[in-house]
């Protein structure tokens, strides 16, 4: 019967197919067969002519080698992508596989080359293969689809019966349709559900042969599955995509070309995120159409309006169970890679609320990084994780009879009281490891595997336990040690486990977990989801990480999720940059064109061609928040005020937050206007908040009156926003209490920022001796047992500010040490000016001379202050040194130091200099001198700087009043 006929007669109804599930295998089940087992390997380092390859361009080739295995040659098969376990059952004869990729440079395209081997002999090549193509361009994966599946049927099916592996399969059918309880879990939008769907269909073709709807069956899980899981630290998300792919490459062959077809590899294109080419499908689809009659899966109307970017329209005309499920979850990927909180979260919950255990749509909403989220989501991860398990699990195609009784027979894993989460995180380990021993020990022979089961739940756990230490760790700064200790037994086992220390309060034991951290990374396995700890690593611990960030980079596909989220990595460079932005969004636009993020990222970051569509996009999408916010943003750095104000109204009135009713209250101020500035700003606290947008806008509003010295006015926003108990508005609060003479509040809320935040430790310490208030020896104690928690690998940051407390705590040869040893790392002048002044107060010539020639005869262009300021302290040093015997202070010339202290724009700059001074001319002696400068810095309004706080500490030592601040010394008229 062919392909026409059969559309043709589903389409009037006359095939009406009910397939009952098969029972479950039973756990003693051992078949002896034939494992092919795959494995990888690629360059570790990027050079001249040679780099890894993207994801897909490795594992579309690997899973065709794979699918010949399985489908062509009725192998069972095995990942490493997925971590799959190799059977150590005498019964099984494994057959280990390698593929080798790597990209080469010719003179215009990449080769991207594979090499296959077998894993236990790696010299002989089984199989070679270039492939020239652009890596950068969408079309390099349907293509690679296209030749790859060819490959599946042709090359590889003869590779794997040369080495004497494969039997006969079943024949393929005309029609079987996809049984019905797997029909159900493909659209449930959990992965477990997916998973166990996928290991149904795969047991229907290995049982009774492929049929065009088993094929279009694992398209869509696999697209699915892949969807689902791009959140996990693992790869394994880009092995799935590429198994739809690939397996709808299979159905387009399968049926001729049919328009059936045509929709489900437009479904799995705009899945793994190449919306445009999903809907060059969809399109090809409906010219078919126009000539046969039509044969149409459920979701053609959703996915038709979602690659037309039509998303209102979608969710508006999604009327049945399932579509509204689709329609919602295409939603969520429409929008959440647009860092938009107000319309990802609303996003998120709708999705939520129709399937409340999509772990996809829930950690969308930990990704917002907004704190009332965030803490509803982590604080009931555990509990719902666990009633997840015991209700999908048991569900699961093959899973072992024993295990199922185990999980009807435990507690129910909702509302955990605190004595039983120790025994449930121990239920769930032996769990996952008697799950993944079904395969390890053979008696699992069904696809994909029971281990690939058990590591899917590791993943979660592991993804779920991240985010909530971010939440304690980052956002709410208190220590993770017992959170980390009480679920860390779920995540023993991963790879990255180590992660899990690097919030630890002991910094210590912090720079341990990267060095561990460094030991476990496989560098073909990151991806842009690892970039971001690796960055990290990068940052935090003097380049730990630095060349396995653009190996994760060269692992990014030109694919939708990639293209957005490797955007806030830096993998495109500035917007508007021509070498690196310009070719990044050229990409973008061939991947995806018509959602309005598309639009709106063109608008943001590709100005020079974004400007010539900007009015009719605006007149498009006049009520899309997205692109709305993007106009309005965009005409505000051009400065064309009343367009960026009609945008940014617009955008109000259709989904008001708390960053658009920033950048209307800033087209204000740059307007002069600050009473509609303040104006916008009260009124966007009308908003509820997710995290410390109120706190935020309050305290922005607190340091306006600040300025103005309108303490009373200020303190009432200051104390409002300080009940966010955020570091920043406490500090914020307590200036104007002490502004207002109220010392005991002022001390309560430093004292809090300090004993609460690590970062801010030294914060009461400095106050206290700048203000001469407060329980200096408490401060000086908490400063104390911060750096003592530090161990001794200091950044040169930290260095100053240990050097400081020992110049506050009068020790001043700790201080020397301490402050020659940041000097040493950093080069920074303003350090060798400690050191040289303070050696200068303990007498050791010596040390001082060497120090100022430092300075003298440093390069100006490598010092972190910057060249202006590296030569204001290089000139300053010079005068010190003429005054130094045989010279005298007349050769200091005090016309010449005012020079100085003047000569930089910095605001900054005056205040350390007129220290500097002050203490130079109090160690010979000159104390009226000496006294006019420091009282000159000790009346800065720059008052958290270190060199105020010991200026004001000196003039209190001299027993001289500290003067109240000159308003002719303000940020305000320096500007």
């Amino acid at each position: 019967m062919s392909w026409l006929v059969r559309s043709w007669l589903f389409a009037l109804g006359l095939v009406v197919v009910s397939i009952a599930a098969t029972p479950a295998a039973e756990k003693h089940a051992a078949p002896a067969r034939d494992i092919v087992f795959l494995t990888f390997r690629e360059l570790n380092h990027i050079d001249a002519h040679d780099r890894p390859a993207p994801f897909l361009a490795r594992e579309l080739v690997r899973q065709a080698f794979l699918i010949a295995a399985r489908d062509a040659c009725g192998l069972l098969t095995r990942d490493a992508a997925l971590r799959e376990e190799i059977s150590d059952a005498p019964a099984a004869r494994v057959a280990p596989f390698e593929l080798f990729c790597t990209v080469e440079f010719p003179k215009k395209l990449f080769d991207v080359c594979y090499t296959l081997s077998r894993k236990d002999s790696a010299a002989e090549k089984l199989w070679e293969w270039k492939f020239r193509t652009d890596i950068y361009s969408p079309a390099m994966i349907t293509n690679l689809a296209d030749i790859a599946e060819g490959l599946s049927r042709g090359k590889f099916k003869d590779v794997l019966k040369q080495e004497g592996l494969g039997k006969p399969v079943p024949p393929a059918r005309d029609f079987a349709g996809v049984p019905r309880d797997a029909q159900e879990q493909l659209w449930e939008w959990n992965e477990i559900a997916v998973l166990s769907a996928l290991r149904r269909i795969h047991a229907e073709i290995r049982a009774k042969g492929e049929s065009p709807e088993l094929l279009a069956g694992l398209a869509v899980g696999y697209a699915n599955l892949g969807s689902l899981t791009e959140y996990y630290f693992s790869p394994a998300h880009k092995a799935f995509s590429a198994r739809a792919l690939l397996y709808a490459e299979r159905l387009l062959r399968e049926t001729d070309g049919s328009a059936w077809a045509l929709w489900h590899r437009a479904y799995v294109r705009a899945m793994v995120g190449l919306h445009n080419q999903g809907l060059s499908d969809i399109q090809a689809a409906k010219k078919l159409e126009g000539r046969l009659p039509a044969r149409h899966p459920f979701w053609t109307d959703d996915l038709d309006s979602f690659c037309q970017g039509k998303l209102r329209r979608m969710l508006e005309q999604a009327k049945t169970r399932d579509r509204r499920r689709l329609a919602r979850y295409l939603n969520l990927q429409a929008v959440m890679y647009s860092s938009m909180n107000a319309v990802t979260i609303p996003a998120s919950e709708a999705m939520l609320e129709e399937c409340p255990d999509c772990l996809r749509a829930a950690d969308a909403l930990c990704a917002t990084t907004q704190i009332g989220p965030m803490r509803l989501v982590t604080g009931t991860a555990f509990p719902l994780y666990s009633k997840t398990l015991r209700g999908r699990l048991p569900d699961v195609h093959g899973f072992p009879a024993s295990l199922a009784k185990r999980l009807r027979e435990a507690k129910p894993g909702a509302a955990l009281q605190e004595n039983e989460i120790e025994d449930e995180v121990d239920f769930r380990v032996q769990l996952v490891g008697d799950i993944k021993a079904e395969t390890s020990s053979g008696r699992d022979a069904s696809e994909p595997s029971l281990a690939l089961l058990g590591q899917v739940i590791e993943e979660t756990q592991f993804v779920q336990l991240v985010r909530r230490i971010q939440l304690e760790g980052y956002v709410w700064a208190i220590p993770t040690a017992q959170t980390v200790a009480t679920y860390r037994p779920l995540c023993a086992h991963h790879r990255y486990a180590a992660f899990l220390d690097l919030y630890s309060r002991e910094k210590v034991e912090s720079f341990k977990a990267a060095l561990s951290l460094k030991q476990a990374v496989d560098p073909s396995e990151l991806g842009l989801v690892e970039a971001w700890f690796l960055n990290w690593l990068r940052y935090s611990y003097s380049g730990i990480a630095t060349p396995w960030v653009t190996i994760a980079w060269c692992h990014a596909d030109p694919v939708w999720s990639d293209e957005m989220s490797g955007i806030p990595q830096g993998i495109a460079g500035p917007p508007d940059d021509k070498k690196y932005n310009g070719p990044h969004m050229d990409m973008m636009w061939q991947t995806s064109s018509k959602l309005p993020a598309a639009y709106a990222i063109q608008v943001e970051r590709n100005w020079k061609k974004a400007k010539f569509y900007a009015a009719t996009v605006e007149s498009d999408f006049a009520e899309d928040p997205i692109v709305m916010s993007a106009l309005a943003n965009r005409y505000f750095r051009l400065k064309q005020f009343d367009d960026a104000e009609r945008c940014a109204k617009r955008k109000i009135s259709s989904s008001p937050d708390y960053p658009i009713y920033e950048t209307l209250a800033a087209i204000y101020k740059e307007r002069g206007d600050m009473v509609k500035w303040k104006e916008t700003l009260v009124k966007a606290l009308d908003l509820p908040a997710m995290s410390l947008e109120q706190a935020s806008i309050r305290d922005k509003i607190a340091h306006y009156h600040m300025n103005r010295k309108e303490w009373k006015e200020a303190v009432g926003f200051a104390d409002a926003a300080a009940e966010s108990y955020s570091a920043w508005s406490m500090m914020t609060a307590c200036r104007c209490h002490e502004m207002l003479g109220e010392w005991a509040k002022a001390e309560a809320l430093i004292r809090a920022t300090s004993e609460r935040y690590d970062s801010s430790a030294t914060e009461w310490m400095l106050w206290c001796h700048r203000t001469g208030h407060g329980d200096a020896n408490a401060a000086d104690d908490c400063a104390r047992k911060e750096f003592e928690s530090l161990g001794t690998s200091l950044a040169p940051l930290t260095l100053q500010r240990v050097g400081v407390y020992y110049l506050l705590k009068k020790e001043p040869e700790k201080a020397l040490a301490v402050f020659k040893r940041a000097y040493e790392q950093a080069h920074n002048a303003y350090d060798a000016m400690h050191a040289a002044t303070v050696a200068d107060s303990l007498g050791k010539a010596a040390d001082r001379d060497q120090l100022l020639s430092q300075i003298i005869d440093a390069n100006l262009s490598q010092d972190p202050q910057g060249f202006v300021s590296a030569g204001l302290y290089k000139r300053l040093a010079e005068l010190m040194r003429s005054s130094l015997p045989p010279g005298s202070l007349k050769d200091f010339g005090f016309d010449k130091v005012e020079a100085v202290v003047n000569g930089s724009p910095n605001v900054v700059a005056p205040v350390n200099l007129e220290y500097f001074v002050g203490m130079f001319l109090k160690n010979r002696g000159e104390s009226e001198k000496s006294r006019e400068y420091l009282v000159r810095c000790a009346q800065s309004t720059l008052y958290n700087k270190f060199t105020h706080i010991l200026a004001c500490q000196v003039l209190r030592d001299l027993k001289i009043p500290v003067p109240p601040p000159a308003i002719a010394k303000s940020a305000e008229t320096k500007k």
